[in-house]
């Protein structure tokens, strides 16, 4: 008995020398399977974050991209309807016949014009019900090109011609077709003191027109 009881305490204490013996390796092989997981999971937190943020960058910027072509596609198709415009009313707009024409709001149609105004360093005129028409002297209506191409071909006009030519008054249509204008300018030209001057000018043959507030119609003013 004494034997086996010094025989049991022997085995025990080599298990605890070889547990002891053991620990020190088992605790190095465990670091070395944490230490790089360790670090895999801090690198893939790292790089998370910057794919995160290139994810986010790249997908403002497909956006921007996005806006800028139906932007882009938007104000061609304005500029088409502009020139069409431009053609139809010869030269002279308003924000409402943009507005409609192009089916835009009113505020889009004034700031188009306004910046198609600068380019083109166009005139404005403000009609009595306080409209702006906005004129580009770049298109010129079919009266007055057609004459000046007439005067060139044939040469100066002779003062008999024009007087047979002219017709005795007016209305307030027929005098804004004859000067290539549009009607709200004749309103608003009318009754001005320099509305002689101003009609010969735009006259295609020179000739100067008078206002008649009784009959409401112009006459034009013949050379003696």
């Amino acid at each position: 008995m004494p034997e086996s009881k010094l025989d049991n305490q022997k085995q025990i204490a080599e298990l605890k020398e070889g547990g002891a013996s053991r620990s020190p390796s088992s605790s190095g092989s465990a670091l070395m399977v944490l230490l790089p997981l360790a670090v895999g999971v801090a690198m893939l937190v790292w790089a998370w974050r910057w794919l995160m943020a290139l994810g986010v960058l790249l997908g403002i910027g497909g956006v921007w991209q996005y806006f800028q072509k139906k932007q882009q596609e938007h104000l061609e198709r304005l500029n088409a309807i502009f020139y069409q415009l431009l053609e139809q009313h010869h030269g002279r707009l308003t924000t409402l016949d943009l507005a409609m024409g192009a089916n835009i709001s009113g505020v889009e149609a004034k700031e188009y014009l306004e910046q198609r105004a600068r380019d083109f360093a166009a005139d404005f005129e403000v009609t009595d019900s306080g409209t702006v028409v906005y004129c580009f002297s770049t298109v010129k209506a079919p009266v007055g090109s057609g004459v000046k191409q007439l005067q060139a071909a044939s040469g100066p006009i002779s003062r008999d011609y024009q007087s047979s030519e002219l017709p005795k008054s007016l209305n307030q249509s027929q005098l804004a077709e004859r000067l290539g204008v549009h009607t709200t300018t004749i309103a608003k030209r009318k009754s001005k003191s320099d509305f002689i001057t101003w009609s010969r000018s735009k006259d295609p043959l020179g000739v100067a027109w008078t206002y008649s507030p009784d009959t409401k119609e112009f006459f034009p003013l013949r050379d003696s």
